[in-house]
């Protein structure tokens, strides 16, 4: 599985890496319940809506070496990827998987807690308010106890 590195990671550098504050569990549990949502709802519509982000696509044609082609459909600009929104869903949610087990190494990275929270922001930005999801869920796990 490709090692994730984007030049905001790289921006920041080692030291952020390295030295995530504690005070950012809920950063952290944001990232988990992401990557969760992609490793079981990843499919060809989350994948065709997360084709409007300019962000995931950057980090799809990096990660899993796709190209993007923009066409004209109802008057706006959509995308469609070289190996198909079905083979990126499981692209992505082999991914996703990855990533869940790598949280549970004894000593994890924090850009585990980093990819997590880029995802959020793509699909919040493009398909729903992922932290609303979440506390949505988070709340029904609550009434059923």
């Amino acid at each position: 599985m490709p090692e994730y590195s984007t030049e905001y990671l790289q921006y920041w550098g080692d030291e952020w890496i390295a030295r995530w504050s504690e005070s950012h569990w809920a950063l952290e549990n944001i990232a988990r319940c992401t990557l969760q949502y992609l490793k079981i709802y990843a499919n060809w519509d989350v994948c065709s809506g997360l084709s409007r982000s300019p962000s995931y696509r950057y980090r799809a044609e990096h990660i899993f070496g796709v190209e993007w082609t923009p066409y004209e459909a109802d008057g706006t600009i959509k995308y469609q990827v070289s190996c198909g929104f079905g083979e990126l869903a499981l692209l992505q949610s082999e991914w996703a998987r990855d990533r869940l087990e790598k949280f549970e190494e004894r000593y994890w990275s924090n850009e585990l807690i980093a990819e997590g929270q880029f995802m959020c922001g793509c699909i919040s930005g493009t398909l729903f308010k992922m932290v609303l999801w979440i506390d949505w869920v988070g709340q029904l796990g609550q009434y059923r106890r």
